[in-house]
């Protein structure tokens, strides 16, 4: 028996799945995600012994990681979170293990997933979590770009936003974290919700219909996160759009104010759905890629 070792590698904690050759869970744990790779080597160790598979039978492994990865698989171009740029993962970690590894953007990572959740084949997917990532599947092949950098929608920017950073008078920069991300993602709205006195971004969700301020901040986020779906969609023509990540937990009651918005920003008829495998989207499909590694990145 064969078996497929996948990794969502985020910002703050990272989810490691095993799955045998019939895509039968074997085990799935979380850790803190940490910058030191004789920590990741430590980890995936212990999961793999507490899940009593030996590393000779591990037929490949793949890592979601939240930035850029070459086509290569295994040269990181940048992650800002974890503070990896132009590392060369084969030399830092691959090489630990007798095993065949990779990596992939954490958002392609789960698409993979998506794809077997989905009957259509062409798909954008946006994944609010920590950050904000996309990816876009294109006739059931997902995308990778020329550098791997295919979907960073994070860094997706409006001329207000380009003319500030022009004049210098705007901290946003591509070398730290995008326009976009720094409106919708999870650590955005976690400081808008502090900053207008709601204990969390949920809480915010949550009383959309009682507060005017919640209301407000929301109406902000729905209005951000449909411009950039409208986007996707008139430059990709998907027949979906899949929303993932932590924060679309609290999108389910807002999901026709979505829809409507993005109806009136672009003339395409795509549909929007949320994800069903929420946070596991990112494990479950690293494993997934791992199982097709041959066809996605060879000679690694």
């Amino acid at each position: 028996m064969k078996y497929y070792l996948g990794l969502d590698i985020g910002g703050t904690k990272t989810i490691m799945r095993l799955e045998d050759e019939n895509k039968k869970e074997i085990g799935q744990k979380r850790y803190p995600s940490v910058k030191e790779f004789d920590v990741f080597e430590k980890n995936i160790r212990e999961f793999l012994s507490e899940s009593n598979v030996n590393e000779n039978d591990i037929a490949a492994m793949c890592c979601g990681i939240p930035g850029s990865v070459e086509n290569d698989g295994v040269t990181v171009s940048l992650i800002p979170s974890l503070g990896w740029q132009g590392t060369v993962l084969k030399d830092e970690l691959f090489s630990k293990f007798p095993f065949p590894c990779f990596a992939i953007n954490d958002v392609n990572s789960a698409m993979w997933a998506v794809r077997d959740e989905i009957e259509e084949k062409n798909a954008v997917l946006i994944a609010i979590g920590t950050g904000v990532g996309g990816a876009y599947m294109c006739d059931g092949v997902i995308l990778n770009g020329a550098s791997g950098f295919a979907g960073e929608i994070g860094y997706i920017l409006n001329e207000t936003e380009a003319r500030d950073i022009l004049k210098r008078d705007s901290n946003i920069s591509h070398e730290s974290f995008g326009a976009l991300e720094s409106k919708i993602s999870g650590t955005a709205l976690e400081r808008i919700a502090h900053d207008s006195g709601f204990v969390n971004s949920t809480e915010m969700f949550l009383k959309y219909d009682e507060s005017p301020v919640a209301a407000e901040k929301v109406e902000d986020f729905l209005i951000t996160l449909a411009v950039c779906a409208a986007n996707c969609a008139s430059l990709t023509d998907p027949e979906v759009i899949m929303i993932g990540g932590g924060v679309s937990n609290s999108l389910p009651p807002f999901m026709d104010k979505l829809t409507g918005y993005i109806r009136l920003f672009t003339p395409s008829n795509t549909r929007v759905r949320i994800t069903k495998l929420g946070n596991n989207a990112g494990a479950v499909g690293a494993v997934r890629a791992a199982m097709d590694y041959n066809n996605n990145i060879k000679n690694i």
